[in-house]
């Protein structure tokens, strides 16, 4: 983790029991830090806020919320931007041989600020390696000094 404000780095851990996890890290306001862990690939997403022990010495990940996702289907975790949390769900079970089955994948939104989710598109694709942006590309932009 870089403090911005003293240039400084710091090592934070991850929770416990992160194995075979996904993780989105936000800037949580009031200078926090927050994440969005899923594990596994299943249907839970938990949100975590990074805490000081008030020193500024040692750092530990408090468990704000929990969310149940839609069931029958494993979620990736796309990333975050414009104040949402995209995630992929994609048709089946964690055992499944098959990342695409019958159904189309369907991208879900987490809003930010109200914690809630809605759906956002089905694709025939899968979005693993899609950018995340919000705003126009660069490409768009108007030209700035």
């Amino acid at each position: 983790m870089l403090d911005t404000r003293g240039m400084d780095f710091s090592a934070v851990n991850l929770p416990p029991g992160t194995n075979n996890t996904q993780v989105a890290i936000l800037e949580a306001g009031k200078g926090r830090i927050g994440m969005f862990i899923n594990q596994d690939m299943t249907n839970e997403v938990s949100y975590n806020l990074l805490q000081n022990d008030g020193d500024g010495a040692m750092f530990q990940w408090l468990s704000e919320a929990m969310f149940n996702l839609p069931e029958n289907n494993r979620y990736l975790l796309l990333g975050i931007a414009g104040g949402y949390l995209l995630l992929q769900g994609l048709p089946g079970d964690r055992h499944s041989s098959s990342l695409a089955e019958k159904e189309d994948p369907n991208v879900f939104s987490l809003n930010l600020k109200t914690l809630q989710l809605e759906w956002f598109l089905a694709s025939k694709y899968n979005n693993f390696d899609a950018d995340l942006f919000a705003g126009f590309p660069p490409s768009l932009s108007l030209p700035t000094l």
